[in-house]
């Protein structure tokens, strides 16, 4: 199998078991409240994440990724080796990693840069796309994790971050938490967060953190001030999250 078809087979294989997590943890697809403000984030959904380089090592980074050409993509959608479902919609995308490393067991790491190119000026996000998975294409439905930070490369502060799990396949124990900028309708988008005069500690978010098991028989979590279980594929509203 060659390079090219390997990587074609881990998306393949990473956006088919995104999409069947995407479509059973359905209160994740609530408003639950929202959206937040920052200061309601709390722990980030307990999300580690991971910070910034140095300021002249950012910056090379943000060089090295800049120069990268037909290597991005606008969409809906961010894939980055193997991170899937990031909404990214408008904005451009460019990373640096190695897909074929998606396909072996152990850890996997790619840099990304995020920017919206219709804004002059527009502010730029860098980050890590990190991961690890038994490989094998197959291994990553057994057990897997990834997870995208984004931080503003001005002042540091993270801007978005979304972490995916997997243990003992999609029909044992799946977690997603997303919490990333959001449209005052409550849509993520980081966009919001892209024009060079916007107050970041002004932006509205979406928090969201689900878990399932038996393929999303059961679920539970919260969506913004919101929490939810989900019973047979239906999500109830059992409770409020006060403001912080």
């Amino acid at each position: 199998m060659t390079m090219t078809a390997m990587g074609k087979a881990a998306a393949s294989a990473v956006a088919a078991l995104a999409l069947m997590q995407a479509g059973c943890c359905t209160f994740l697809n609530s408003r639950g409240g929202g959206p937040l403000k920052r200061e309601e984030l709390g722990d980030w959904a307990g999300l580690a994440l991971m910070p910034l380089p140095g300021r002249e090592e950012a910056r090379k980074q943000v060089r090295r990724l800049t120069r990268i050409l037909n290597d991005h993509m606008d969409g809906e959608y961010v894939d980055v080796h193997g991170v899937s479902f990031a909404p990214t919609e408008g904005v451009m995308v460019r990373r640096i990693g190695h897909p074929w490393t998606w396909g072996l067991p152990g850890r996997r790491h790619a840099d990304v840069l995020a920017y919206d190119a219709a804004i002059k000026d527009s502010r730029q996000f860098l980050g890590t796309v990190e991961g690890w998975g038994l490989g094998g294409y197959v291994g990553d439905y057994l057990h897997a994790w990834r997870q995208i930070t984004l931080s503003d490369i001005e002042t540091g502060e993270p801007v978005a971050a979304k972490r995916f799990e997997v243990l003992g396949t999609p029909l044992g124990h799946m977690r997603t938490r997303l919490v990333w900028p959001a449209t005052p309708a409550g849509d993520a988008s980081l966009r919001v967060a892209a024009p060079p005069g916007v107050f970041l500690g002004d932006v509205p978010y979406v928090l969201a953190d689900g878990s399932i098991v038996l393929g999303g028989l059961y679920g539970w979590g919260r969506v913004n001030r919101t929490r939810y279980i989900q019973i047979l594929w239906l999500p109830i509203a059992v409770g409020t999250i006060a403001a912080q």
